[in-house]
C-alpha cells in the first residue's frame, strides 16, 4: 500500500480563502476507500476529512513550509519539512490528517496520514 515516514511538528500560521473544487464520483468514491483503508474508520467524511483532504489536495503548491492556512470552516492545512519530503497537513475536529509529499501530486499518488505520525500512499 505504500511506504511508510514520520513527520516533523507544526509552526506557524496564516489565513486565506478556500478555493473551489472540482472532483469526479469516481475520484471522490476512491478517496473514500483509500482513508477507510488506512485510517480505518468507516466512512471518513463524518468528521469533515474528506473535503478537507480535497482542500488541501489543491492548495499545496501555494503554501511555503511552516504556514497554516485556515479556511473558514474549521479546517486548517499546515505545511511541515518531513524526513521524506515537505508534506501538507489538515487538522479537523477528530485530529490530524493530510495529503504529501508534494512533489508526487500531478503524478497519480494521492497521500493520507495517520494521526500518529505516520503516513501511507496509495497510487492510481
Amino acid at each position: 500500500m505504500g511506504h511508510f515516514g514520520s513527520y516533523s511538528a507544526i509552526v506557524s500560521a496564516s489565513e486565506t480563502q478556500m478555493p473551489d473544487i472540482s472532483i469526479s464520483t469516481e475520484a471522490l468514491d476512491k478517496l473514500f476507500r483509500t482513508f477507510d483503508a488506512l485510517v480505518g474508520v468507516g466512512r471518513a467524511d463524518s468528521s469533515g476529512a474528506i473535503p478537507a483532504l480535497l482542500w488541501a489536495s489543491r492548495c499545496y503548491s501555494t503554501t511555503a513550509a511552516g504556514e497554516t492556512i485556515e479556511h473558514g470552516a474549521g479546517f486548517y492545512m499546515h505545511c511541515a519539512e518531513s524526513v521524506d519530503d515537505r508534506m501538507v497537513f489538515v487538522e479537523t475536529a477528530r485530529g490530524r490528517v493530510g495529503v504529501g509529499p508534494t512533489r508526487l501530486f500531478g503524478q497519480g499518488v494521492h497521500h493520507i496520514f495517520f494521526i500518529d505520525g505516520r503516513f501511507g500512499w496509495l497510487s492510481e
